[in-house]
């Protein structure tokens, strides 16, 4: 890894899929319980939420570094034991989807060091083998599941930061993939994110890229190939990102944390495959990763981004029109990367898994607050369209930074 990065995760709720859950409304500054840990092992940086094994309660997948951690939900918000499952070098991100067609979640791992992808296939129980290796372009810090020819699998498509492009593995039916393809994007893609951002209903990709301070629209052109890159300004080195309609006009806009500026910029689309200008809203110190969902209970949807200085989430409740409140934060683990949403035990409302870098090996789990039980924030401040995802009830997007490059 290159000098003066470090590793960092995005999640909305999928990388290209997002939930909203309707919950009785809860006042800003009250809205999730203080951060619960769960040991994940190595170091946690990409985090998505699944029911891996079929018990109907969600799981958390946790790529960190050394491989993947699964661990089982209990169905209260609680979890068992991580057990570890082989991936490559650096595995930095997670995406999860059903890739052989059996009606189960696979896994889908980002190996920065070793230029691949690692799909693991679930054995039917949430265990799974021995990975099986597929070649990417240079150093892929982000990977997300979608349909990108039609024919309804699940494709794989990475960010490769090392070689300035994004990879697609189109898929054979039986979660097995050819040669991927390539296509150049801006400098240094880390986020990744799908969606239909123009209405003809294929799938379309938005790339982070942090080293030209913008993103990056991709419109699919339904067969595995996409028109040519258009570029939006955001703020310092995006590397986050979460897709939702944020003003409830029935079209997709994004959402990428910046890194550097401390602030998520948010583009309204016009449904068309463009994207308005950037509005920015602050947050904390070095946001990494950004996820959507409607945390209040209000039908608008918010968003959550975690701050890698602060060891934070920053909440950004929604005002319905493509505009969001002042930040509320609440503690989760030391430096958090990566964030899914997901409803953890059960009771309708969206809670939040956190991937701590550092040396804490955990994932930080903050469920949302019984309305009976009012909780303070740590630092107090002033419809979602169903994408291409293969997460139905979580979201991650990635990304590669500062500190964890020095050490890895």
């Amino acid at each position: 890894m290159r000098k003066g990065r470090r590793i960092a995760m995005a999640a909305g709720i999928g990388g290209s899929g997002l939930i909203a859950l309707a919950v009785p409304a809860h006042a800003a500054g009250s809205l999730f319980q203080p951060p619960v840990a769960y040991v994940a092992g190595g170091t946690p940086v990409g985090v998505a939420i699944a029911d891996l094994n079929g018990d109907g309660k969600l799981d958390l997948a946790v790529a960190n570094q050394s491989q993947v951690a699964v661990l089982f939900g209990n169905g209260d918000g609680t979890f068992q034991s991580a057990v570890g499952y082989a991936a490559g070098t650096n595995a930095i991100q997670v995406a999860v989807g059903d890739l052989n067609g059996d009606g189960l979640p696979d896994l889908a791992v980002a190996n920065y060091n070793d230029n691949n992808v690692s799909v693991l296939i679930n054995n039917g129980n949430g265990t799974f083998p021995a990975p099986v290796n597929y070649a990417v372009g240079s150093n892929p810090p982000g990977i997300v599941a979608a349909d990108f020819n039609g024919d309804g699998r699940l494709d794989l498509a990475t960010a490769n930061d090392g070689s300035n492009n994004f990879s697609i593995l189109i898929n054979n039916g039986f979660g097995t993939f050819p040669a991927a393809a390539t296509f150049p994007v801006a400098a240094d893609p880390w986020g990744i994110a799908a969606g239909d951002f123009n209405g003809d209903a294929k799938g379309d990709l938005v790339v982070a890229n942090d080293g030209s301070n913008q993103i990056t629209m991709l419109r699919g052109n339904g067969d595995g190939t996409f028109q040519a890159p258009v570029t939006y300004p955001s703020g310092s080195s995006p590397v986050g990102l979460a897709v939702g309609d944020f003003n409830a006009d029935a079209k997709l806009d994004v959402a990428s944390a910046n890194d550097s500026s401390c602030n998520v910029s948010v583009f309204l689309g016009n449904g068309d495959g463009t994207l308005q200008p950037a509005a920015n809203v602050a947050v904390g110190s070095s946001p990494f990763g950004v996820a959507a969902g409607d945390f209040n209970g209000d039908t608008k949807l918010d968003l959550a981004a975690t701050n890698y200085n602060d060891s934070n989430v920053s909440i950004l409740l929604g005002n319905g029109n493509g505009t969001f409140q002042p930040q509320d934060n609440y503690a989760a683990g030391a430096t958090p990367y990566g964030i899914a949403v997901g409803d953890l035990n059960g009771d309708g409302k969206p809670d939040l898994a956190v991937a701590n870098q550092h040396n804490s090996g955990t994932v930080s789990v903050l469920l949302a607050t019984p309305a009976e039980q009012p909780v303070v924030p740590e630092v107090p401040m002033a419809l979602l369209i169903p994408l291409f995802a293969a997460v139905p009830l979580g979201v991650w997007l990635p990304r590669v930074r500062r500190r964890l490059r020095t050490r890895v």
